[in-house]
């Protein structure tokens, strides 16, 4: 970016000129490189980035930046969101800053940081279930599809259950899970980690991608549930 300047490049907001970038160089609690992914400010001095390690991506995570004046230090992976990717390790989609917390899916579970002391202080469960986004809707809530359980590998499986739509309050509390149409196959192959999910700011509707077809591109809306 920027003409091979960094990964990490930081501009003014009026101007969008460069005021400095940074290699951020992220290594995973075991020593290996990393692609440094999706990043969310959280105040003037602090940031969080989720990075899958390079190469086949075996395991990912959510690392935590100190931002000053024309710097970035890079500070450990967050405690708990460092595993198996697609299994325990941070899911390749963006991250929700609201109420002063980074809400987060993570291989199957949903988890709340504060970035106050950048520990989990919520982890909220989803056994079998692959989280493939999240995003705070229209109403306030927290909203998270879910792949559905399977059985045989992530490249050739059989489900055993429909995929879901999870909400959430900001304490981590399940307001409500829907099992979506059957006809809906939300993939789980690591390389597809995440559907493109999104919501609007308006509207009660959530848009993601409803099909494990490579590099497709249907998308339908689901209502939110009050």
């Amino acid at each position: 970016s920027q003409g091979g300047a960094g990964r990490f490049v930081v501009c003014d907001a009026h101007t969008f000129k460069m005021e400095y970038a940074d290699p951020l160089v992220i290594m995973t609690p075991e020593g290996k490189s990393t692609w440094p992914q999706h990043l969310v400010v959280v105040s003037p001095t602090r940031a969080y980035v989720q990075y899958s390690e390079s190469g086949m991506e075996a395991t990912s995570g959510i690392a935590a930046l100190t931002l000053s004046d024309g710097a970035v230090k890079v500070e450990p992976t967050v405690d708990g969101s460092f595993g198996a990717f697609t299994v325990a390790g941070a899911t390749k989609g963006r991250m929700v800053y609201s109420r002063g917390k980074v809400y987060a899916g993570c291989g199957q579970k949903v988890i709340i940081i504060d970035p106050a002391t950048d520990q989990i202080i919520k982890s909220i469960p989803f056994e079998g279930h692959q989280i493939k986004g999240i995003a705070k809707g229209a109403d306030g809530n927290i909203y998270c599809p879910l792949a559905a359980t399977y059985t045989g590998s992530l490249y050739s499986p059989t489900f055993t259950s429909s995929p879901k739509m999870v909400a959430l309050d900001h304490d981590g509390n399940v307001l409500s899970e829907t099992d979506m149409p059957d006809e809906i196959e939300l993939p789980i192959a690591s390389w597809s980690p995440s559907v493109g999910f999104c919501a609007s700011f308006t509207q009660p509707n959530l848009y993601f991608v409803d099909t494990d077809a490579f590099l497709s591109l249907i998308h339908i809306s689901e209502p939110t549930r009050r």
